[in-house]
């Protein structure tokens, strides 16, 4: 019998039992979906759910037996398409069950965890040592993972990563990082060939992580917010990018009119969920009330009329110095032309940095992002190309009831540039596990909309390559984003061999990054 002929599900339910294996159809198709509706997807044919490494393991080394390709499961809310399966027999294996707080190590700033651990989870986990890690999660981080953001990357960057477990397609076990290293913590990153990089980003393709260590940093004792409106994206552009050359560390983010109101308009629950938040990291309780109160008084006020919002967090070693830093980056958004408003959203993000409120509109709409990286001195031609795209095609969307938004960001080494679309269409089994109950009551009964879905399918498409024509780079590539056919020929060759080395069979999440499979 060859390895093919083995059935995969047979295999293994010998192995695993009870609520480790699934095989319920409708549970398949839901673990073999992301966040948008990818037409003509797989599904898999057997799901595992493991507790411990040593169970990827085996789950790994069967499929192989069995000549199946594997597809990796974290939290599920990626959009890229880099989490359906491939055609033909396929284990998906989702991994949220390697939940665990592994290793805290105050004194060597450094923790380990299971790559199913969500943001959340370990934000709590820490908040008793007062650390938090260098590597800020998305603000998806109440359900997206760890191991999520380290196999699809992040728009800010990886580099507070010291270290992967990982498994790889034959089912040997590899540490990466000083935790190879015998008799070494994992509290360092190179040791020889940064071997930590080669799997970062890399969707899935090259190995299956199964825990992370993340370098440690100590929270701030004085932090300082600022907020102020502006009457278009390049005043607001320029002065992000001035900002952050006077200082790296500031987070800044603006948004657009469109999604200003959306903030300014978020339901009851949410907002108390917030306000909650902002007292219990106030320091000491009268401050914490005194800022809930002022978001309280103040949400909308300044915020919904601004044509754009520019929002900015200073940190230091204590308010002092926080507000320091603050006075010099607000006088260079009144040097551009911002208006000072209420800081209602740095404040309620700071106090609650994970949410997934987001995944709809503020009526209930479908959403799916798009975003690209440039250079800071691309910034103003960059937005001047998508804005122009996107004014195009008004009267188009228009017609078949699509908004658009975006945000901007900036960090140590680009400038973010997301868009957004939203529309009226069915909501899927993914959104219904992750919206609240009042939520999904309110927004669960949308009817489908092929159309507008093919408008927005199609703009999309469009803009991502709009986007590659700019010279953008993006994170959480998948199946979507361009990786081939933007890089150097060489460079695609070597990350091919990789591939071929570690994955000859190409049998781990078959076809991301345009690597075959």
């Amino acid at each position: 019998m060859s390895r093919q002929d083995i059935p995969l599900k047979t295999a293994l339910s010998a192995e695993f039992a009870g609520e480790k294996i699934v095989t319920d159809p409708g549970e398949l198709e839901y673990l073999s979906s992301d966040l948008v509706d990818w037409p003509n997807s797989a599904k898999a044919t057997v799901g595992v759910q493991p507790e411990h490494t040593s169970e990827v393991v085996t789950a790994v080394r069967i499929a192989a037996r069995c000549g199946a390709s594997v597809a990796i499961r974290g939290g599920g809310l990626s959009y890229t398409r880099g989490l359906p399966p491939g055609d033909g027999d396929a284990v998906i294996l989702d991994l949220s069950g390697l939940n665990e707080i592994l290793v805290v190590a105050p004194e060597d700033l450094y923790v380990t965890v299971g790559a199913g651990c969500t943001w959340a989870r370990l934000r709590e986990a820490l908040a008793p040592h007062r650390l938090r890690t260098v590597v800020r999660g998305p603000i998806s981080g109440s359900v997206s993972t760890v191991g999520g953001a380290a196999s699809q990357g992040l728009p800010s960057g990886l580099q507070g990563v010291l270290g992967l477990e990982i498994v790889l397609a034959d089912g040997t076990l590899l540490q990466t990082g000083s935790g190879a290293v015998e008799r070494a913590k994992p509290f360092f990153r190179t040791h020889g060939p940064d071997l930590s990089g080669l799997f970062l980003g890399d969707c899935g393709a090259f190995g299956i992580k199964t825990a992370v260590t993340l370098q440690l940093e100590a929270e701030p004792d004085g932090v300082a917010f600022a907020s102020f409106a502006f009457s278009g994206s390049v005043q607001t552009a320029r002065a992000m990018v001035a900002a952050r050359r006077l200082d790296p560390r500031a987070r800044l983010f603006a948004m657009d009119e469109a999604k200003n109101k959306e903030a300014a308009n978020t339901d009851l629950a949410e907002g108390l969920k917030t306000l909650g938040s902002v007292t219990r990291t106030g320091r000491g309780l009268w401050r914490g009330l005194r800022d809930a109160a002022g978001i309280a008084l103040d949400r909308g006020r300044g915020l919904a009329e601004a044509g754009m919002s520019l929002h900015l967090t200073c940190e230091g070693a204590d308010s002092g110095i926080a507000g320091a830093t603050l006075a010099k980056l607000k006088s260079v958004c009144l040097e551009n032309g911002g208006n000072e408003i209420a800081p209602v959203v740095p404040t309620a993000l700071h106090a609650r940095p994970y949410s997934v409120r987001g995944f709809i509109g503020i009526n209930g709409e479908r959403w799916v992002p798009i975003h690209g990286i440039v250079a800071l001195s691309d910034v103003e031609d960059a937005l001047a190309r998508i804005e122009a795209f996107l004014n195009e095609r008004t009267e188009l969307f228009h017609t078949h009831g699509i908004t658009t938004s975006y945000i901007l960001s900036v960090n140590a080494s680009g400038f973010l540039i997301e868009p957004m679309f939203y529309w009226h269409d069915e909501l899927s089994e993914t959104h219904r596990r992750n919206l609240s109950i009042g939520q999904w009551a309110k927004y669960g009964g949308s009817k489908p909309n092929e159309d507008a879905r093919a408008v927005v399918f199609e703009a999309r498409a469009a803009l991502r390559d709009l986007l590659a024509e700019i010279g953008a780079v993006s994170s959480q590539l998948g199946r979507f984003y361009p990786y081939r056919d933007v890089l150097a020929p060489q460079a695609f060759e070597l990350a091919r061999r990789l591939k071929s080395a570690l994955d000859p069979d190409g049998r781990l999440s078959p076809g991301n990054l345009d690597l075959g499979g």
